[in-house]
């Protein structure tokens, strides 16, 4: 039966690489619907920077987008990855399937006939060499469905290829980190607004792996929790309580937009100095605990009045600042 309007679920970063595998097909009379995925482990200070991305891609590829929030299903990922970690916390391989797989279920709602993704052969280290996609590919459910445009000539030869959905011509042999050839492409076609490499995912560095570990560790991996842990500065004060505090005027802006009710919230009550916010359950003496490391972050010497509200109500309290030693006792 002959297919009036081939379409195809593409899955959209918001770089380059995407975009490019995005045109490649259009190019092609391929009606393309780019889906965009949340996560709580995007580099950018707000998820919101990352989706504006999209939507300018979008624009300029006369493409239709949609957000899909994934962030509870990849949590559940992260807890236990069947194909495990790179070199941090970053379960990149499950992390494409599920996204894969949601995917494979916007295809068929949108009765598309493949789903395209902007992967690079041997790109990155864990989830695009030549095993690692082809693991991917099977584990997604997808098949030969699954159209990787940039380095199509590389790979097995899908669906779309062999019925001659999509010309060979208009695919590519591009493999390994370099730039070079996607970025004359995107020159080529039009592209002229896209971010450079260095957004991804924060589960590989190091150091905030190890915050992220300690929610895994405490049983406190939530989206609340992660998107408070991206800011600041981070203790674990108990194994019910962790705290975080402002390292300056921006970060403070940021941790008052992730205050919950049950939090507990410190900042000097007259001397400039830090926000912070407690989570978890507390007794008097973390409070003190809380405030005393709030005091360590405001510049004078000597006792400290800080402020702490929690569910309505305040109070002050003077305290003296933590000791270096017992500070790191508690930073992660």
């Amino acid at each position: 039966m002959a297919i009036e309007q081939l379409k195809a679920i593409a899955l959209l970063s918001g770089g380059l690489d995407s975009a490019l595998a995005i045109k490649a097909v259009q190019i092609q009379g391929v009606d393309v619907l780019a889906v965009h995925y949340v996560i709580p482990f995007l580099r950018y200070e707000h998820e919101t920077v990352c989706e504006s991305s999209a939507y300018s891609i979008c624009a300029q590829l006369d493409c239709r987008l949609r957000i899909v929030d994934i962030s509870e299903e990849f949590l559940e990922v992260l807890k236990n990855p069947p194909h495990g970690y790179g070199r941090n916390l970053n379960p990149c391989i499950d992390c494409k399937i599920l996204m894969l797989k949601k995917a494979k279920e916007i295809m068929h709602q949108e009765r598309a006939q493949f789903v395209i993704t902007g992967e690079v052969l041997n790109q990155r280290p864990m989830s695009q060499h030549f095993r690692s996609l082809q693991e991917i590919e099977k584990k997604s459910g997808l098949g030969g469905a699954l159209v990787r445009p940039l380095s199509a000539l590389l790979l097995s030869v899908t669906i779309p290829q062999e019925k001659g959905w999509l010309d060979q011509k208009h695919l590519f042999d591009i493999s390994g980190r370099g730039r070079t050839r996607q970025i004359s492409l995107a020159k080529e076609w039009g592209l002229i607004e896209y971010p450079w490499p260095g957004g991804g995912c924060r589960l590989t560095d190091a150091s905030f792996s190890q915050r992220v570990a300690d929610l895994l560790t405490h049983d406190a991996l939530s989206v609340a929790n992660v998107k408070l842990s991206k800011r600041g500065r981070f203790f674990r004060m108990t194994p019910e309580l962790f705290f975080v505090v402002g390292r300056n005027e921006k970060e403070n802006g940021m941790l008052g937009e992730q205050i919950h009710p049950d939090d507990t919230v410190f900042y000097p009550y007259i001397l400039p100095g830090p926000t912070a916010i407690a989570r978890g359950k507390m007794n008097d003496e973390d409070i003190i605990s809380c405030a005393r490391i709030v005091a360590r972050y405001t510049q004078p010497q000597g006792a400290v009045e800080i402020k702490i509200t929690k569910n309505g109500t305040e109070q002050v309290m003077s305290v003296s600042q933590l000791p270096q030693d017992e500070l790191k006792s508690f930073l992660r």
